[in-house]
């Protein structure tokens, strides 16, 4: 199964943005460091590596990534766990972990998809994803596709922000793949599984919501807005800047959680659907007898003709 899992966010900034995608990696098919930007992989069970990693610019609709200066967007970017070599601490490059049942197998977490084609499949899901592809009420999955790009179950949902415009920032979970008839075979366990995600991070994310909006409450009363404006509500506070994912749901390893549930995600969707060679059934006595019975009339058939 050649599939991948990203998680996608429309930022008030850039628009449509791919935070960090998990895909399935064979011991058949290393990638090489031209292809991920990043050493060759280890086969450890959970590996970060230690380089830090050029930041993607995601708002770019080109077949290729294009590297832009380090003070990037924080809610565009995933902000992975950081790591000690012995010298200095950076941010890990990458996380993958390594399939218990079977060692050719490594799910490996990026920011973006490295390798040109995905890149360019994974932008434009991303794009019709937060933008025009989705269910009633914006909540919930919807599939579509074609043979060219693949095909996206999608899975939109809502993080409570109190300083984001209208206290809300839209997130979707995306899954892409080539084949559609094995897609729609995994949606009922895609859409449980990302229906779990989301339910987590939104659970997470109300919880520091509600506690800002306590300790806020008090700069509510000094500086009370009139009942019939409404743009406090719809319009971003312009002296806070974005927040990312780890500052929004006050989670320092989340992405390092989110790369185990993508790579669980993985190895139980390529186990909905194998191909197995089924031996048939082996010739009784009987039915090797009326064979035998079968012929001799037949030849006997000819001969008198």
């Amino acid at each position: 199964m050649n599939a991948l899992i990203a998680l996608l966010h429309f930022c008030e900034v850039h628009g449509p943005c791919v935070v960090y995608c998990t895909q399935t990696i064979h011991q058949t098919h290393t990638l090489s460091a031209a292809d991920l930007n990043i050493p060759a992989l280890k086969s450890m069970p959970l590996e970060t590596e230690t380089a830090p990693l050029p930041p993607i610019r995601k708002n770019s609709l080109s077949n290729t990534p294009q590297k832009i200066s380090p003070g990037t967007c924080a809610a565009c970017t995933a902000q992975l766990p950081l790591v000690n070599n012995g010298q200095i601490v950076t941010e890990a490059k990458s996380l993958f972990t390594l399939d218990q049942d079977d060692a050719s197998i490594k799910y490996i977490g990026t920011k973006s998809p490295q390798q040109n084609h995905l890149y360019k499949a994974v932008r434009l899901a991303c794009v019709r994803s937060l933008t025009a592809e989705f269910c009633q009420g914006r909540d919930g999955p919807v599939l579509f596709g074609d043979d060219e790009n693949g095909y996206v179950m999608s899975y939109m949902f809502k993080l409570r922000d109190s300083q984001a415009r209208g206290e809300a920032r839209f997130y979707s979970l995306m899954m892409l793949m080539t084949d559609r008839v094995y897609l729609i075979s995994c949606w009922p366990f895609l859409v449980s599984a990302f229906r779990s995600m989301a339910l987590n991070l939104q659970e997470r994310a109300n919880i520091v919501f509600q506690k800002e909006k306590e300790g806020n409450r008090h700069q509510s009363i000094t500086r009370r807005t009139p009942i019939s404006s409404q743009d406090p509500f719809f319009r971003r506070k312009s002296n806070t800047a974005l927040r990312s994912l780890v500052d929004l749901l006050g989670v320092k390893d989340i992405y390092a959680q989110i790369q185990a549930q993508f790579s669980y995600t993985l190895k139980l969707s390529s186990r909905k659907r194998m191909e197995k060679l089924c031996m048939g059934r082996t010739e009784s006595t009987v039915y090797k007898r009326m064979k035998a019975e079968y012929q001799a009339k037949k030849d006997k058939r000819l001969l008198h003709a």
